[in-house]
C-alpha cells in the first residue's frame, strides 16, 4: 500500500487547523497517510486542538514541538522523519479537496516513471469562498526564472516521491520567505514535472499570509538571478511578469480576477509553446 507523508508547519493556527486536519484525515482510498506536524511554539491553543482531534479520531499524527529557525527549518524536521513513498507539504491554513490523495496515490501507482506530480490549486478567501483556480503553464526552469515565483508550481498541490528527497535534499533554510521557489527551481532542473488539470488543494488567502510579500519578492529576485546565471537563462521581462502577477494576487476583486485569469491563460499558452 502506498504511504503518503504530509508535512505541516504550524504556528498559532487555531482559526483554521480543524478544517486542515479534517481534510487530511477524511481522505479515503488505497493508501496510508502519515501526518507530521511541526509546531514552532503556538500560544493560541493550536496544540490542544490537534491533540484533541488525534485522540477523538484515532488518526496517525506525529506532533513535534519546538522553536525553529523559520518555516522551512520546520518542514525539514518533518521531512527527516518522513517514511512515506510520496511526500507533500501542506500549510495549516490550507486543505485537501475531496478525493485528492486517492487521485495522487493512483497516479503514482499507474505512472511509475513520475517523480513529481503537480495539480491545480483553488484559491479561497478567509471564509473559504473560491476566488479562482490557479491554472498552470508548462513548468520549466525558464518559466520559473522569468516569473520569479514558485506559484506556477504551487507547493500545496505538489507531490513528490521519496527518491526526490534523497536526490536533491531539503529546503535551503538560509531563505526565510522563498525557499520553496529555490526548491522548485532545483526540481525543474532535474526532473520532468508531471502536471494534471485537477484541483487538489485549497490555498487560503488572508491578511496574515500577505504580510511578507515584499520579503518574498526580494529573496525571489536573488534566487532568480542565481539560477539565471547557473542555467544560462535570460531574466528578460522578469520584473514585468512579477509585478503583474502580484498586483493580481494582492487585489483579488472581481475585475482583477478576470484580468488575472486572462493573464494566466496568456502566459500558459506562451510557455506551452516554448516548453523545454
Amino acid at each position: 500500500m502506498v504511504k503518503i507523508s504530509v508535512v505541516t508547519p504550524v504556528l498559532n493556527a487555531a482559526t483554521y487547523i480543524l478544517k486542515h486536519l479534517q481534510s487530511v484525515h477524511s481522505q479515503v482510498g488505497d493508501f496510508e497517510v502519515e501526518h507530521i506536524m511541526i509546531d514552532g511554539g503556538s500560544t493560541d491553543g493550536t496544540a490542544a486542538i490537534i491533540e484533541s482531534y488525534k485522540k477523538a479520531e484515532g488518526v496517525n499524527i506525529r506532533f513535534l514541538s519546538g522553536r525553529d529557525r523559520n518555516m522551512y527549518d520546520a518542514i525539514n524536521k518533518g521531512l527527516k522523519s518522513a517514511t512515506g513513498d510520496i511526500w507533500a507539504c501542506l500549510n495549516s491554513d490550507d486543505f485537501y479537496l475531496d478525493g485528492a490523495l486517492d487521485f495522487v496515490a493512483d497516479y503514482f501507482r499507474n505512472n511509475p516513471g513520475c517523480k513529481v506530480l503537480v495539480g491545480l490549486c483553488r484559491v479561497i478567501d478567509e471564509e473559504g469562498r473560491k476566488l479562482r483556480t490557479n491554472y498552470l503553464p508548462a513548468i520549466s526552469t525558464t518559466g520559473l526564472v522569468k516569473m520569479r515565483t514558485s506559484s506556477i508550481l504551487p507547493q500545496p498541490s505538489t507531490f513528490l516521491s521519496q527518491e526526490v528527497l534523497h536526490s536533491i535534499g531539503f529546503f535551503d533554510t538560509k531563505y526565510n520567505y522563498a525557499a520553496d521557489y529555490e526548491y522548485a527551481l532545483r526540481l525543474a532542473s532535474r526532473y520532468q514535472i508531471c502536471q494534471v488539470n485537477r484541483e487538489l488543494t485549497a490555498f487560503r488567502r488572508h491578511e496574515g499570509a500577505l504580510s511578507s510579500r515584499v520579503n518574498v519578492m526580494g529573496e525571489s529576485a536573488e534566487i532568480a538571478a542565481l539560477y539565471a546565471s547557473k542555467l544560462k537563462v535570460s531574466e528578460s521581462f522578469g520584473w514585468f511578469f512579477w509585478g503583474l502577477y502580484y498586483v493580481f494576487q494582492l487585489y483579488p476583486r472581481n475585475w482583477v480576477s478576470i484580468a488575472s485569469d486572462l493573464y494566466r491563460r496568456t502566459i500558459r499558452a506562451a510557455y506551452n509553446d516554448k516548453k523545454r
